[in-house]
């Protein structure tokens, strides 16, 4: 069992790779995963061997508690491809030596096997914070000592290929190279952490900015390893002049000491930031200056060039939180006593943390001295790494671990959520930050090949794989991406498989049918089996592995690695990587940590690495790609050439948008009845409910085609209240009290409006706000929602298709042309309505004298006279709440409901929920009783007691969340 355990105040985290099962929805592909609520990402570190500082002992944030196949295609790339093995069946024999567990053989979208409840963290949040060690910020810091500017390469040529690279900038780290005492470890470097979507502001190993010609001379621009502030450089891009390099430094107050199964690693990390600012170093003087008009507590990180003059960044200066995670919110206790809830009081608190450092990084602009700062994604609750492409658009990573989405596989019950933190997409806005479209992993994938496209020699890792955590985007040939995948937290920063795809016209994401992605393992026409991966999406580093499990080897024995972090070469097609040699996997036995089992490799060596082929089956082979900065002493990462925009791609900077004019902001819809919503699986309550929510948005789930066009009637915009609170410091009252099945702070109707004959419509929306949008019934239910929170910029009209309409290729291929042109022939182009005016927000106050009035006469256990009325109608999930009730069973043989229900009264939808059929006389989601034996009826015949008006204010409350307020 995975336990934290409180020691003479000092806490240690006990591992049992062995013991720990998965926390997140990946079955047997996922080996040796660590679960949410207790990861090794969580423990603090440094690097060796130079003399660390005096660490200080400090307790670790409170956490919460993958038939025949089709062969192998080359990736389609404008050079000439590599071909792959051509196996039908790849043999899978032993390697010499310990070996990993196997991957599970592919099946038919396999579903993860049943796991065990999380095990929980310790409850006492309050005590625990008022422990932790003062945020007091330490001085800004003073700009590094100016250096003198590199010379220029000579003219000589350089080892790394035919085109003449000036140079490259990179992070750099000392690497561990002395053995762990006690311990079969020949060095620690496996846990030398670095920042990725587990880890982002806390728990990073102290690092420098380094500027390589690539001829033998290496320049440290920013040093912190070897200064006396305790910091982190990292994260360097260079100007599309080739003149400036940005960077971020994020520094703290103390060190802390990497402590894996009892043991200290002898290597340290920053436990949280402070602060953290962006740097600027002109190659012309060779000096280094801070951004100026920062404030003290800004964590302003990750820079990246919109033009010579301007920085688009990930930032936490909103001042907001991410959303609370979706757990049992229960606020009673079993009959033996035991609380129904997990973690913090009435529901696990967030993820990430409850202070500063733990703030919602989001996506800002502003100009190189500090001015004209600009919050271009208020609605993100986590985003990071913008990367601007060459047509001017910014793309990043951008967490949607809220509502639902965690709950991704069968067994998914509202105690067992899958891995919250690995629910990161690929967002898009443009250069005005207006669009705000997903480009990659909204409707999670299938299964990816990964193993098949290497030598059969090749053994472990997994057989297949499917989208994680999405990070690290680069565009590595014009309109080309290469993105990384990785399971959270456990494979020591953005590492795992890099992958490509073309970029397409914003807002089609790619197949609906899972048959026309060339690379897929298994066979579907199905409407949604696709789930909306580029057609041509493929593993470019399949050797490496991107999910919870122990790696590959090639038929020697030898571990093969990883890859992440890709980046473009000048004047080629060639581009760049960083290759991890060895193992860098968190959850490592210890008896793996030599070069015995790793087949002579090192445990964790990152380097850079020239890509010069289309698809790395072999990283041991330097035909397909080679080291051209890193070695033994070094862990060296996320490297960007020093090289002009023209010398990339041809134009002097990225392209600009038109600014955007005016106040006021609109959406606009083609035919909001028109919706892409067809689930990737037929229906069946108990083992694919889920994807109600996780892998389609969420919709009433019905096997009508024409359901949601018949009865949508209604556009509806919920504003969205991010967290301006956490649980720490006196909020934990307001936090824990909070209950709701989104997770934000609260939810409300902003206003709605009828739509034309033809399904148009043209409606005003606040700008610069969080916005959900919403189709409903002429009831005001909730036929479809987008999971996606939204915001608008000042002065954007945004147009689409329809409800999700558009989004897929073969669709977008059908509808022929831009949804602006589409939409200049409906009926809401030539009409102009008034900005709504008919905002509500229902809460659990508004239901509450309701259902006690007309309920408890019949039901008359049906009172709130122990305050849980609430939570027994919500949150029972267990179903023991109700003894006249008939508990509904499930498929693992347990009455613990599936997600999107959160009791058998309620699930994510009025038009799904018992609560609501009973008020109105009637089931409402388009079946019958008869049509499915396992799930749930409407059974008996009811009187209706109370008027419609009555029901609908109950559906509301359901729509908006079964929100409750703090007392």
């Amino acid at each position: 069992m995975c336990v934290f355990r409180k020691m003479l105040s000092v806490w240690v985290f006990a591992v049992s790779l062995v013991a720990c099962g998965g926390g997140g929805g990946g079955g047997g592909s996922e080996a040796l995963s660590i679960p949410a609520n207790e990861s090794a990402a969580d423990e603090p570190i440094i690097v060796g061997p130079f003399v660390p500082r005096v660490p200080l002992e400090t307790p670790p944030e409170d956490p919460v508690a993958p038939g025949p196949v089709a062969p192998p295609v080359s990736p389609q790339f404008p050079s000439t491809p590599v071909q792959p093995p051509q196996q039908d069946d790849i043999p899978d024999p032993a390697p010499p030596g310990p070996t990993p567990d196997p991957a599970p053989a592919p099946a038919p979208e396999p579903e993860p096997e049943p796991e065990p409840e999380p095990d929980l963290p310790p409850t006492d949040f309050e005590d625990d914070t008022q422990n932790e060690p003062s945020q007091d910020l330490p001085p800004e810091p003073t700009p590094p000592v100016e250096q003198p500017a590199p010379a220029p390469p000579s003219d000589d040529g350089g080892p790394v290929g035919q085109s003449d690279i000036r140079g490259i900038v990179y992070t750099r780290q000392p690497r561990a190279r002395v053995p762990v005492p006690g311990t079969p470890l020949e060095d620690a470097s496996n846990w030398q952490h670095v920042s990725d979507v587990a880890r982002i502001n806390k728990y990073i190993g102290e690092a420098d900015v380094v500027l390589d010609d690539l001829k033998g001379n290496q320049q440290v621009i920013h040093n912190c390893t070897e200064s006396a502030e305790i910091c982190v450089a990292q994260e360097a891009r260079v100007s599309p002049d080739g003149s400036k390099i940005a960077y971020s430094v994020g520094y703290g107050n103390r060190l802390g000491e990497v402590i894996i199964n009892r043991v200290a690693m002898g290597v340290f990390d920053i436990p949280e930031l402070t602060h953290a600012r962006i740097f600027i170093y002109d190659l012309t003087t060779g000096q280094s200056t801070p951004v100026p008009n920062h404030q003290p507590g800004f964590i302003d990180r990750q820079p990246e060039w919109l033009d010579n003059d301007t920085l688009v960044f990930a930032s936490n200066r909103e001042g907001v939180y991410p959303h609370k995670s979706q757990f049992s919110q229960h606020r009673g206790t079993y009959p033996d006593g035991r609380r129904r809830w997990a973690g913090a009081e009435y529901g696990v608190s967030q993820f990430y943390g409850y202070r500063n450092e733990s703030k919602s990084m989001q996506i800002w602009t502003m100009d190189i001295d500090g001015t004209n700062a600009r919050n271009i994604s208020p609605h993100e609750t986590m985003a990071l790494a913008p990367m601007v492409m060459s047509n001017g658009d910014i793309l990043y990573s951008c967490w949607n671990g809220h509502g639902n989405e965690a709950f991704d596989g069968r067994f998914r019950n509202t105690n067992n959520p899958g891995t919250e933190v690995n629910k990161w997409w690929l967002c898009q806005v443009d250069g005005n930050g207006a669009g705000g479209h997903v480009v990659l992993n909204g409707h999670t994938s299938p299964l990816l090949k990964t193993r098949e496209w290497l030598d059969p020699g090749v053994t472990g890792g997994e057989g297949a794989s499917k989208l994680r955590a999405i990070r690290s985007v680069a565009e590595i040939r014009k309109d080309y991406l290469a993105v990384t995948n990785y399971y959270r937290g456990n494979h020591t920063g953005s590492m795992g498989i890099v992958y490509g795809m073309k970029y397409q016209t914003p807002g089609i994401e790619g197949v609906s049918r899972l048959n026309n992605f060339e690379h897929h393992v298994f066979n579907s026409d199905r409407e949604g089996s696709g789930r909306y991966i580029p057609s041509d999406f493929i593993a470019l580093t399949p050797y490496g592995n991107d999910q919870d499990i122990a790696p590959r080897r090639d038929a020697s024995g030898r571990v093969l690695g990883k890859a992440g972090y890709a980046s473009a070469l000048p004047e080629t097609d060639d581009y760049m990587i960083t290759h991890a040699r060895g193992l860098c996997y968190e959850a490592t036995r210890f008896e793996w940590g030599n070069r015995d089992w790793t087949g002579g490799e090192p445990l964790c060596q990152k380097g850079i690495y020239r890509v010069k082929v289309n698809q790395v089956t072999d990283p041991f082979d330097t035909t397909q790609m080679e080291l051209i900065a890193g070695g033994d002493e070094w862990q060296i990462f996320d490297a960007d050439a020093v090289a002009t925009y023209q010398e990339l791609w041809g134009q002097a900077r990225p392209d600009r948008p038109q600014p955007l004019r005016g106040d006021r902001c609109f959406l606009q819809v083609v035919d909001a009845r028109a919706a892409e919503l067809q689930p990737p699986n037929p229906y069946n309550w108990s083992e694919n409910l889920y994807e109600q929510c996780s892998s389609q948005g969420c919709a009433v789930n019905t096997e009508d085609p024409q359901f949601h066009a018949d009865q949508m009637h209604y556009l509806t915009v919920y504003e969205v209240d991010m967290w301006d609170v956490s649980y720490s410091d006196g909020n934990q009252t307001v936090f824990g009290q909070t209950t709701n099945n989104h997770g934000f702070k609260k939810v409300g109707v902003w206003g709605f409006q009828a739509l034309e004959d033809d399904g148009s419509i043209r409606m005003e929306v606040p700008c610069e706000t969080p916005l959900q949008i919403v189709g409903q019934d002429e009831s005001t239910m909730t036929i479809a929602h987008d999971d996606k929170v939204h915001s608008l910029r000042r002065g954007e009209t945004r147009t689409c298709h329809g409800c999700h309409d558009g989004h897929s290729e073969e669709r977008a291929a059908q509808l022929g042309e831009p949804a602006i042109e589409r939409f200049a022939r409906t009926i809401a182009a030539a009409t102009q309505r008034p900005t709504p005016n008919n905002a509500y927000r229902t809460t659990w106050k508004d239901v509450e004298p309701i259902l006690v009035n007309r309920c408890s006469s019949c039901h008359q256990d049906m009172t709130n006279d122990d305050g849980l009325l609430d939570s027994r109608i919500a949150w029972d999930y267990e179903q023991i709440d109700w003894p006249w009730m008939t508990p509904q069973p499930v498929a693992n043989d347990t009455f613990r409901l599936p997600r999107p229900y959160t009791s058998k009264w309620v699930g994510k939808l009025a038009r799904n929920s018992l609560l609501y059929w009973k008020c109105m006389g009637e089931r409402l989601d388009g079946r019958t009783d008869r049509q499915y034996p396992d799930d749930i009826d409407f059974g008996a015949a009811h009187p209706r007691v109370a008027d419609v008006a009555e029901c609908q204010t109950i559906g509301r409350w359901i729509d908006q969340g079964i929100q409750r307020d703090p007392d």
